[in-house]
């Protein structure tokens, strides 16, 4: 069994946190713990031995497929400091049984552009960009103060706002395709236009 602790020295402590979620499984220990301010803190993975071709999931009468290979030490790194929110709702997922195995969920091709070198690079392009934009400036104050999810307070942003973040999400997606193919950026005609975010 091997064993992953990372806990960011560089990133404030808090004295509770918004969310603790764990799982066990075929693919080992994994607890998530996301701070007060719904950033992902520490990340504690303890892994089982790995046969050389992943096990086989399904249930009857479906095709079965393979399980993705679990997440590494160096890609979990990746995550420490990231909103809970980019997670696609790990924690009310674990909580609800939705989500039986983190480290499964994380290794998905859903999650693959958290674990992109540049994404976190994009990220802080992309926050800079919206600090120009009223309405995501207010937004981001509530969540703050109310520790609200990212998700619900797109909605409250402006239709120019949004129209912006995906433009950018879009682009970000096209200039990074040989690695992140996975998912489907659809070309534009102002694809090389887009302005404000560095990818």
């Amino acid at each position: 069994m091997h064993t992953l602790l990372l806990s960011p020295p560089f990133f404030p402590s808090f004295p509770f946190f918004c969310a603790d979620v764990s799982t066990d499984s075929k693919m080992g220990y994994c607890r998530l713990t996301f701070d007060a301010a719904g950033d992902l803190e520490e990340v504690v993975a303890l892994f089982r031995p790995f046969e050389k071709d992943p096990p086989m999931t399904g249930v009857a009468g479906v095709t079965l497929t393979r399980m993705p290979s679990p997440p590494t030490a160096s890609s979990l790194r990746h995550l420490i400091g990231l909103s809970e929110a980019l997670f696609n709702g790990v924690v009310e997922r674990v909580r609800e049984g939705d989500v039986d195995d983190i480290l499964n969920y994380l290794s998905m091709p859903w999650a693959n552009a958290l674990y992109h070198d540049r994404f976190r690079d994009f990220l802080g392009a992309l926050l800079d960009a919206l600090k120009g934009h009223s309405d995501f400036v207010a937004g981001a104050e509530s969540l703050a103060m109310d520790a609200v999810k990212l998700g619900e307070a797109v909605d409250g942003l402006k239709e120019e706002t949004r129209d912006m973040i995906e433009s950018n999400v879009m682009r970000f997606l096209r200039v990074n395709e040989n690695s992140l193919g996975m998912y489907i950026a659809p070309n534009s005609e102002n694809a090389n236009s887009l302005a404000g975010v560095i990818v």
